[in-house]
């Protein structure tokens, strides 16, 4: 039996916040946890059909991931977009920007993300609830902080708005 899927959705909001929820990977193989991902949204609320993220944040970087009865295409986005963010789109409900907590983030900790990023009253970003619970937490081992991966945070410019419009967002949401 596959162990639960670590995922906290919000409830649909409007106006719609920065984030739709927040999930916590057991890994950083993409291709091994984004089907028990994908099952969840499937069939209901909608089958995830792509994904966008960023390249750094996974050790699978292929463009087509397989997930039970379908493949899902991903789009990977350059450095300089949120680290933390993954948007699933699906045919039938547009899409989620979900926060994606380091697989190797403490409990108590992962627990708050979750929290914060499922509540309708989230303005913050990604990254900005990332690094707010940095902020939160005193100083000790990796295993009480969430991690950036290597080449996370870069400065980055784009000719290409539509990304620009995607990247953009590092603070509150107002």
């Amino acid at each position: 039996m596959a162990a639960p899927v670590r995922l906290a959705l919000g409830p649909t909001a409007f106006p719609p916040g920065p984030l739709s929820g927040a999930w916590w990977p057991r890994s950083d193989d993409l291709k091994a946890e984004l089907p028990a991902l994908a099952a969840v949204f499937d069939p209901h609320p909608g089958r995830i059909t792509r994904i966008a993220t960023t390249r750094d944040a996974w050790s699978t970087t292929s463009h087509d991931l397989p997930v039970q009865g379908h493949t899902v295409r991903a789009r990977w986005v350059i450095p300089g977009c949120d680290p933390y963010t993954i948007r699933l789109f699906s045919y039938a409900v547009a899409r989620w920007d979900l926060l994606v907590i380091p697989h190797g983030t403490a409990a108590d900790t992962a627990g708050r993300l979750m929290s914060a990023a499922s509540d309708p009253a989230n303005r913050l970003t990604a990254g900005a609830l990332v690094a707010a619970e940095q902020e939160r937490l005193p100083v000790g081992g990796p295993q009480e902080r969430p991690t950036v991966p290597a080449g996370y945070g870069r400065a980055w410019r784009s000719t290409r708005p539509h990304i620009d419009a995607y990247c953009r967002h590092s603070g509150p949401v107002t």
